[in-house]
């Protein structure tokens, strides 16, 4: 009775040590050091047609502090904050929106001039054409972004 008794706890304490284990988040996404690269990366782009298939009109802004918006027209206007780090060395773009903690990594394929050409993790690429005269400036898409959240 007394070896049922103990293996009985034995099992119940096995079973209780497994509720207590938690796993880890699986996610293992890179750090990110924004405002780190390039100064001719700096703007706003605009992704030209013909490279998406998107309806709507896309700009890419990348600020000097690291901070970066995702701007979409069609009849609204949508909004994305994320922050991004580019590295000239590997041409990599570390991109990671502010409300979500995934890292997404593209590969800058051309930067000059008024010229950028970012291909995705998946292969497509998207090119975009440095813009003279944005559509809005940084604190109107500050302004933007914090009413959409």
């Amino acid at each position: 009775m007394k070896k049922l008794h103990f293996m009985t706890l034995c099992l119940a304490m096995v079973m209780a040590s497994l509720c207590f284990v938690s796993c880890g988040d699986d996610d293992d996404y890179p750090e990110i050091h924004p405002g780190t690269g390039s100064k001719a990366l700096l703007g706003t782009w605009q992704v030209l047609p013909g490279f998406t298939t998107w309806d709507e009109t896309n700009f890419v802004v990348f600020c000097s502090d690291g901070t970066g918006y995702d701007i979409e027209i069609e009849q609204t206007i949508d909004v994305d904050k994320f922050e991004y780090e580019y590295q000239p060395a590997t041409r990599k773009l570390l991109v990671r929106e502010i409300d979500d903690n995934e890292v997404e990594q593209f590969e800058v394929v051309k930067l000059e001039g008024d010229k950028l050409i970012i291909r995705e993790d998946d292969g497509d690429t998207f090119e975009a054409a440095r813009c003279s005269q944005p559509p809005y400036t940084v604190k109107q898409l500050e302004q933007l972004w914090q009413m959409q959240r």
